[in-house]
C-alpha cells in the first residue's frame, strides 16, 4: 500500500462526518472487518477492558442519537451554558444540540467491562480496599484500550471508503438504558453525503437554535464548527 494512501486515510479520520447517506447499507463483509478490527486492537497484556455494542438497526440508531443533545454551542456566555459541579458539568439544554456524527449507517458503542486481568495494579484495583491510585491506573488503562481500538477502527473504516465521527457527549443514563452496559465512547461509521458539506448537521436547522449561533438562513442546516490542532513533535529530543 502506498504511503500517500495511508496519509489520506489519516486525514479522513481527523475530521468528523456530521451527516451520512442513510439510504445505503454497509456490506456484511465490511461490517465483519470493522468489528474484527475493533475487537483485536492492542491492550495491556491482551486484557479485556471493554464490551462492544454494534448497532445497524435504524430505529435503535435514532434512539441512540436522541441521547446526544450534549454538544455545546460555542460562544462567550459560558456562565449561562455550563455549571461545574462535583458530580459533573451540567449543561443548559437551550445551548446544546445533538451529535449527528452518530446518526450513521452503523454505530459502535464501547461499554465498560473487564476480564482476564493479569496486571498487578489491575488485580489490586478489584479489591474491596483498593486505593484511589490503583483504581485510577486501572481506569486509565481501560481508557487507553478503548482509545486504541476506536482509532484503529476509524482508520480501517477510512481505508474501506467510509467516514467516521466520535462522540463522548451524551446522556449516560439515557444511553445505558439502550446499551444495558455503561457507555464510554461512540463511533459512527458510514457513507458520506457526497453533495453536502460534511459539517452540516444531520437533522438540525438554523431556525431550531438561538439566533446568535445560526450559521446561515433559517431553512438551512446548521453547520458545526471545525478547528485545527497544533501539536509539537520532536525527533530524538530535537538533536
Amino acid at each position: 500500500m502506498e504511503h500517500q494512501t495511508l496519509k489520506n486515510a489519516v486525514d479522513i479520520t481527523q475530521r468528523a462526518q456530521r451527516n451520512y447517506d442513510l439510504s445505503k447499507s454497509i456490506p456484511q463483509a465490511d461490517l465483519d472487518t470493522l468489528i474484527y478490527t475493533a475487537l483485536n486492537s492492542p491492550s495491556k497484556q491482551n486484557e479485556t477492558h471493554f464490551k462492544l455494542k454494534v448497532y445497524t438497526d435504524p430505529n435503535l440508531i435514532h434512539n441512540i442519537y436522541d441521547c446526544t443533545k450534549r454538544f455545546g454551542l460555542i460562544g462567550d456566555n459560558f456562565d449561562k451554558m455550563y455549571k461545574d459541579t462535583d458530580k459533573g458539568v451540567i449543561g443548559n439544554n437551550k445551548y446544546e444540540v445533538k451529535n449527528s456524527q452518530v446518526l450513521a449507517n452503523v454505530v459502535f458503542v464501547y461499554c465498560d467491562d473487564e476480564d482476564n486481568l493479569v496486571g498487578g495494579e489491575h488485580v489490586l484495583a478489584q479489591k474491596e480496599n483498593a486505593s484511589e491510585y490503583v483504581k485510577m491506573k486501572f481506569a486509565r488503562n481501560k481508557n487507553f484500550s478503548i482509545g486504541v481500538s476506536a482509532g484503529q477502527l476509524s482508520l480501517v473504516a477510512a481505508l474501506l471508503g467510509y467516514k467516521t465521527g466520535f462522540c463522548s457527549a451524551y446522556s449516560t443514563s439515557q444511553l445505558q438504558a439502550i446499551t444495558k452496559d455503561e457507555p464510554k465512547l461512540m463511533v459512527g461509521v458510514g457513507y458520506e453525503n457526497i453533495d453536502k458539506d460534511r459539517r452540516l448537521h444531520g437533522t438540525l436547522f438554523n431556525r431550531d437554535i438561538p439566533k446568535q449561533y445560526r450559521t446561515g438562513e433559517d431553512d438551512e442546516r446548521w453547520r458545526f464548527p471545525s478547528f485545527d490542532k497544533k501539536i509539537k513533535v520532536e525527533i530524538n529530543n530535537g538533536l
